[in-house]
């Protein structure tokens, strides 16, 4: 009877899933997940499956200590997914009302949430250069090196003949890189973020095979345009999330405006591949060591790494 009941969840996941082949549904959606930045996109998006209305989710013990704000009587969790773990629950903010006359109102929230302080086309650079380092890690090496024309930003291109430096203990070892991301070297730095994000949004998304088999390659199943739809949505969701300008808002649009979102596209692997590369661009380097996919999956590079 517990298997049929999870078999009906999830047949009804996917019915729900399959309406963001809809051009309205799919912008909405990205237009969500770039609200809640505090969450990953896919439990961003497990929120919007729940509650398309949600405008500010926290957890019952962050509504008390930053807002002085309690769950109501009989209120609606929503379900996100978090590491190591089952299910949590989260309440959106019409789920809560204020304690005393300390709280916060709900106006004072939303207006400050709704506030423009977002810097159109600055780059974060701390988390650009975080992003190339750790970058490493997984075997990926990052050069400024394509004498192409403007339009041109990059390519992606796997067992390289290149080396990767790794950082241990304040030594430095090469090995052999799995991948190199090649960028134009017209292109500023803006330009030069948003082709290793479309690039890297190709790699986990799957499109290339990995050496050490750490995932199955969907390049046979996708065509070119399913490809670039996926790897520019990664791209732009990323920027977004980070309050910056990204040009796929001009590529994307025109498949929206024609509602021809290719069909063949996985949302699932778009967010998820966004959540591995804001990880890898958000970590200390000895994290991004131990969870980078040369740890994970290149024999023998653990017991290297230990004897550093």
């Amino acid at each position: 009877m517990a298997n049929k009941a999870i078999k009906q969840e999830i047949d009804r996941l996917f019915t729900e899933v399959r309406q963001y082949h809809d051009s309205k549904n799919f912008r909405e959606l990205m237009e969500f997940c770039t609200r809640f930045k505090h969450l990953s996109p896919y439990n961003a998006w497990l929120v919007n499956l729940q509650m398309p209305s949600a405008r500010y989710v926290l957890t019952e013990k962050q509504w008390l200590k930053k807002y002085r704000r309690k769950i109501k009587l009989h209120s609606r969790p929503l379900i996100i997914l978090i590491p190591f773990g089952p299910i949590f629950p989260i309440f959106d903010i019409s789920e809560t009302e204020a304690i005393d006359e300390n709280s916060t109102s709900k106006q004072a929230i939303l207006d400050y949430l709704a506030n423009p302080y977002r810097v159109r086309g600055n780059i974060p650079l701390e988390k650009y250069h975080n992003l190339v380092n750790n970058l490493a890690y997984s075997g990926i090496v990052v050069e400024k090196c394509l004498e192409a024309a403007g339009i041109f930003g990059g390519e992606l291109r796997s067992k390289p003949g290149k080396k990767v430096v790794i950082k241990r203990k304040e030594k430095r070892f090469e090995t052999e890189a799995d991948y190199a991301i090649s960028i134009n070297v017209n292109a500023d730095i803006g330009q030069s973020f948003a082709t290793i994000l479309h690039e890297l949004g190709h790699l986990f998304c799957h499109h290339q095979p990995h050496p050490q088999k750490a995932w199955e390659s969907r390049r046979p199943y996708l065509s070119h345009a399913e490809r670039e739809f996926e790897a520019e949505t990664v791209s732009w969701l990323i920027c977004e999330r980070l309050g910056i300008h990204n040009p796929s808002e001009k590529y994307l649009s025109g498949y929206i405006e024609r509602n021809d979102i290719p069909q063949g596209i996985s949302i699932n692997h778009i967010l998820l591949a966004v959540a591995e590369i804001e990880k890898i661009m958000n970590q200390s380097e000895s994290k991004a060591l131990k969870q980078g996919l040369l740890w994970k999956h290149r024999k023998g590079f653990k017991d290297i790494m230990s004897e550093i």
